[in-house]
């Protein structure tokens, strides 16, 4: 990340992932770091950090699995709302790495004789949309394509990477299991295709140990003077991992609050940070008196 620009006036800190997330693992650090020392946590801490959860997190959630299997409860520091907005909600994920093979052929004197894999691909990209349900939170997207060897060859190969979410964990199984459908029907006579992965992270839903473990926070909140509010996310993390598989309670997007991720505008409010850090320092020591540590999931 080449930089990072803070403007006290307008309240605003900007560049790439300042918000999603440098702007959370600051928190994370900052609180653990003043809780240890302070020797208030009555319970062990473990501070866990993905560097891939944009890719549906394939290498983190198995140390998620090792490390976090039977706590007590989980606070994420995802990008916080605007107002106090936490997560008690979020869409899960999917992530799937599309092949196709044809025949390269000379595309002037002998087309006929080729195969076009990026004409297959342009016809299972549309496939795919046709899948689009955004009133069901469901959403279908070919985020990265290649492929051709040159502008006067039939392409003898492409590839796309696909990204799904979706609101229900069946709703994710079942678009995954249509896209490998529509993998398996070739349009283009002499191609072949191929598509691997599938759902990576399940989503965060409002089980009752969510709700009340958001009570809690709601509570430190008051008592703060920073009132929060429940949000529903259309973004997937780690958090659904940690409720939907580990059963723990689990509270998402507390850190700072700011708006458009994932875009040279990107900022966070430095404002926000102080009064998230403390709400996430109050809610963990709540959370560590009223949970018990959990059960161990079988993985």
């Amino acid at each position: 990340f080449p930089y990072t620009t803070l403007f006290r006036s307008a309240d605003r800190a900007t560049g790439p992932g300042v918000l999603d997330m440098k702007g959370g693992l600051v928190i994370n650090m900052f609180v653990a770091r003043a809780l240890k020392e302070l020797d208030l946590m009555p319970v062990p801490m473990t501070l866990t950090f993905s560097p891939d959860e944009e890719l549906g997190s394939p290498s983190t959630t198995p140390l998620l699995g090792r490390v976090l299997n039977g706590a007590h409860a989980v606070l994420c520091t995802e990008p916080g709302y605007p107002g106090g907005g936490v997560s008690v909600e979020r869409k899960g994920s999917g992530h799937l790495f599309l092949e196709i093979r044809g025949k390269a052929a000379h595309a002037g004197r002998n087309y006929e004789d080729g195969a076009s894999a990026i004409l297959e691909l342009a016809h299972k990209i549309l496939a795919f949309n046709e899948h689009l349900d955004l009133a069901s939170g469901t959403t279908v997207n070919t985020g990265l394509i290649s492929g051709g060897i040159s502008a006067n060859s039939v392409a003898p190969n492409a590839w796309a990477r696909l990204h799904l979410s979706f609101a229900r964990l069946e709703d994710g199984l079942a678009l995954a299991d249509r896209v490998r459908e529509e993998t398996a029907c070739c349009k283009v006579p002499g191609t072949h295709a191929h598509v691997s992965g599938g759902v990576r992270l399940p989503p965060l839903e409002t089980t009752p140990t969510v709700r009340q473990l958001y009570e809690l926070a709601a509570h430190a909140g008051e008592c703060l003077d920073y009132y929060i509010h429940a949000e529903h996310s259309k973004g997937a993390a780690e958090s659904g991992y940690c409720s939907s598989v580990l059963g723990l309670p689990v509270l998402c997007s507390m850190g700072p609050e700011g708006a458009d991720m994932h875009s040279p505008a990107e900022y966070f409010r430095p404002s926000t940070l102080i009064p998230r850090c403390k709400l996430m320092a109050l809610t963990a020591l709540q959370a560590a008196h009223v949970f018990t540590a959990a059960p161990k999931a079988r993985l």
